[in-house]
């Protein structure tokens, strides 16, 4: 059975797993394929790794523990993890999006359609970093329906025939935005589970900010020419009581399905997560969540 409990309810699994241990008694064999640990534990009498594409080994379920199963399917030791995690840790800045931007510096010929216009796009536009000129579409123009910034910042657009405002609904727009020559949209988000679904204004009781045109620019940037989808999350809480990468978000906080999530990236490195099955984006959120929280997983 692949992955028979991925869409079922607590009760159903059980269901499933009342008929398995019938099966067993009867001496019936169940090959049980699944990315859930917790359940491994409780319905396997040996386990069996198989790491890109090669067998790892076989064990008793009994005698192995959790945290080395992790390891053998992570293919690393929590030593050398926690080590390269705290490396990270150590030379790490905190994610913010205009750091983003700056990282930007030495690149030639970039353009801009977004939501806002910030002060960092008004510093590369003056080393001549950006210039709309390859956007394949709007070219010339930096695209945007606002901006917010220093006051040097609305002198610089102003009547600037190189700036031009648009309403949300255009800019917004993922047609319009797949229009782009490789389109990249960076949109940085709260919180995003194993799966890879994404949270982006708070918890389901508390409101963070509106989740603005995430969506439409992730979409659109994945529909386009040679078009990606980044998503940019910090790996743990300002004060790291808390990981922000958790085991499944909560109903009702999810603003951006698995489905349309390319790459995320934390300040421990990036994952692509698009192609990869459950089991593979699971285990690829581990590797890049914060060193102190990555054991509960």
């Amino acid at each position: 059975m692949d992955e028979p409990t991925s869409s079922l309810s607590v009760a159903e699994t059980e269901q499933l797993f009342q008929v398995m241990r019938k099966l067993k008694g009867d001496n019936v064999g169940i090959i049980f394929i699944t990315h859930f640990i917790n359940q491994v534990y409780e319905i396997s009498d040996r386990i069996t790794v198989i790491r890109n594409g090669t067998l790892v080994g076989t064990w008793e379920t009994a005698s192995l523990p959790r945290m080395e199963l992790i390891v053998k399917m992570i293919g690393k030791s929590i030593t050398v993890l926690d080590e390269m995690l705290k490396t990270k840790a150590e030379t790490g800045k905190k994610i913010r999006e205009e750091l983003v931007l700056e990282a930007l510096g030495e690149k030639q010929n970039l353009g801009i359609h977004s939501l806002m216009i910030l002060d960092v796009m008004k510093k590369l536009a003056e080393k001549g970093v950006i210039t709309n000129r390859k956007k394949g579409f709007n070219e010339g123009k930096m695209v945007a329906s606002g901006a917010i910034g220093s006051e040097e910042l609305y002198r610089y657009l102003n009547g600037n025939p190189a700036v031009e405002f648009r309403p949300c609904d255009y800019v917004s727009n993922p047609v319009m935005i797949a229009r782009h020559h490789k389109m990249t949209a960076v949109n940085r988000v709260t919180s995003i589970d194993l799966k890879g679904q994404v949270a982006a204004d708070g918890s389901a009781q508390n409101h963070f900010a509106d989740v603005a045109g995430l969506v439409d620019f992730s979409r659109g940037a994945a529909m386009g020419p040679g078009g990606k989808s980044i998503v940019v999350v910090p790996a743990a809480s300002e004060d790291g009581l808390s990981s922000n990468i958790v085991l499944e978000q909560a109903a009702g906080t999810v603003a951006i399905p698995a489905a349309d999530v390319t790459y995320v990236v934390t300040e421990y490195g990036a994952v692509k997560l698009f192609g990869k099955n459950v089991q593979e984006r699971a285990m690829a959120m581990i590797n890049v969540a914060h060193h102190n929280h990555y054991r509960r997983f």
